[in-house]
């Protein structure tokens, strides 16, 4: 069976080299205001596969979610619920607030890394509201023998089996040691269920035409099909030749500084303007 390994990594990892990472989650926003400042950067570095997590608190959830789905817009979402401190411990209420508010906005949340550690810290509940929302766990164990197949970060607990298992938080990587996960699949796979909550759901795969609509920038159609944002325009010069005046023109302010990828694209006619040529998605 085929297992993907890859780094979460947040605004404590200046400097890190991302180079010829296939899959990557980032912290993109904490509580009701913070965000990474790293984030866009970082995620952009995806050569696959990118989705974000949004640190959960214990106080205001919902505006937790709208300052969340603010920053990441279509971008899967990871929510990881854990010790905050200082009395702002987030519960399973507060994470099941947040999915349903995230939701309401349009977002994609099928993920919840709540370590069986923080899972005893709040009384051992049962996860069925989770697995009610099509949530997959996220366990955390970091065994001193490291990563096995059949290892503790398997385990099922309040009722539910780990999807992924962050196995370390001191993985080697390029230049610094960071927390590494295990997947049980495919990137594809994995793909699959951060977007769509099932295994090869209905989830194109294979290379189509992307209609810009005016609402979605570069990075955030990088990370909903898994490409880097220079792969995409890329892969469009190469399908249809120099670009059209849509995307020229925003390619142009990118280059002059005037645009970055997280700005969004402006709409095209929906027939030979604002093409992009992506696979997946």
């Amino acid at each position: 069976m085929t297992t993907t390994f890859w780094p979460d990594i947040s605004g404590h990892n200046p400097g890190l080299d991302l180079s010829g990472t296939d899959v990557l989650c980032a912290k993109a926003t904490q509580g009701t205001s913070y965000v990474n400042p790293l984030y866009r950067d970082q995620i952009s570095h995806a050569k696959r596969f990118g989705f974000a997590y949004h640190f959960l608190e214990g106080q205001h959830p919902a505006a937790q979610a709208e300052h969340c789905h603010n920053i990441i817009g279509k971008t899967g979402l990871m929510l990881d619920v854990e010790e905050v401190g200082a009395g702002n411990d987030p519960t399973l209420a507060d994470a099941v607030t947040f999915i349903d508010a995230y939701r309401d906005r349009g977002g994609v949340c099928h993920l919840c890394y709540l370590p069986h550690w923080y899972w005893q810290h709040l009384g051992e509940p049962d996860l069925q509201p989770l697995r009610a929302r099509n949530i997959y766990l996220v366990s955390s164990e970091y065994p001193s023998a490291g990563y096995s197949s059949d290892g503790p970060g398997w385990d099922a607990y309040g009722g539910s089996h780990p999807l992924v298992w962050q196995y370390t938080d001191r993985q080697r990587y390029h230049n610094q040691s960071i927390d590494f996960n295990a997947f049980k699949g495919t990137i594809d796979d994995l793909r699959s269920y951060v977007l769509t909550g099932q295994k090869g759901a209905s989830m194109a795969t294979g290379w189509h035409t992307w209609f810009t609509k005016g609402n979605t920038s570069l990075e955030e159609v990088g990370a909903a099909v898994g490409m880097a944002p220079a792969s995409i325009l890329r892969r469009t010069v190469e399908k249809f030749g120099p670009f059209d005046d849509v995307i020229s023109g925003y390619v142009n302010d990118v280059m002059e500084g005037k645009k970055t990828h997280a700005d969004k694209i402006p709409a095209g006619d929906g027939k030979k303007t604002g093409r992009l040529w992506v696979r997946g998605g």
